[in-house]
């Protein structure tokens, strides 16, 4: 999702909601738990290229660099 996408549907909201995450991916989740909550720490514009690590997983590699390119990141937290 592109910033503006992410802006146009939170502009549709009242700016008073408190925003969280929530996901359902099986690869985040416990055996017992249905899904996962998070809450907005902070966000910030990083240098970094998409990549997959050893278990093909995604992940980043932060700095700038040949393949990289300026991205919004939304650092969250389970606990809130």
């Amino acid at each position: 999702m592109k910033v503006k996408e992410l802006l146009d549907k939170l502009s549709k909201l009242d700016p008073e909601l408190q925003l969280i995450f929530s996901t359902d991916d099986e690869d985040v989740l416990n055996n017992r738990e249905l899904f996962k909550l998070f809450d907005v720490q902070d966000i910030s514009v990083i240098e970094a290229e998409r990549t997959r690590d050893a278990y093909r997983k995604p992940t980043l590699k932060i700095g700038k660099s040949e393949g990289s390119v300026k991205m919004a990141m939304i650092n969250i937290s389970g606990d809130f």
